[in-house]
């Protein structure tokens, strides 16, 4: 009973999306596993046309997403 190991990841798993850890060259990688099947339609039309894996399409769009979060992100002196 006290040898059972309880998985750190139990809580991030949830019905719209799941994270499934994986070893890869000594790191610990996490999967994604999309549900919804247009935005899995959308990741494969956009690595088709990118020439690129869905993988890399997906990382793509975050970073420049996440870019263009930050430059429109108050800065301390712009918020009352």
């Amino acid at each position: 009973m006290g040898d059972e190991k309880v998985s750190p990841f139990r809580d991030l798993n949830t019905a719209a999306y799941t994270i499934l850890p994986l070893r890869n060259y000594g790191r610990i990688c996490m999967s994604l596993n999309i549900k919804n099947a247009a935005v899995e339609r959308l990741a494969a039309e956009v690595a088709a046309l990118a020439g690129e894996t869905k993988t890399e399409a997906i990382r793509s769009a975050l970073r420049d997403r996440k870019a263009r979060l930050a430059e429109t992100e108050p800065t301390p002196e712009h918020v009352a």
